[in-house]
């Protein structure tokens, strides 16, 4: 991927919610079943990472809020 997309795929990441992250990690695995190219899925398990960072780190920070009250 460029340099662009993936600055575009980080502000997404960025500003995405919790459904849209979950239907792009989706998206992300079942086009991994279907492409052969190493360039390509070697991005797509970053953007996978990425995605599952994301979503852990939110995870935590509401888990830490609602055990805080």
């Amino acid at each position: 991927m460029s340099k662009e997309a993936w600055k575009a795929f980080l502000a997404w990441l960025d500003t995405a919610n919790e459904a849209e992250l979950a239907a792009k990690h989706q998206r992300c695995i079942d086009l991994q079943q279907q492409l052969r190219d190493e360039d390509l899925l070697s991005s797509l398990g970053r953007m996978l990472r990425l995605i599952e960072e994301e979503q852990l780190i939110r995870l935590g920070i509401s888990g830490r809020r609602t055990s805080r009250r």
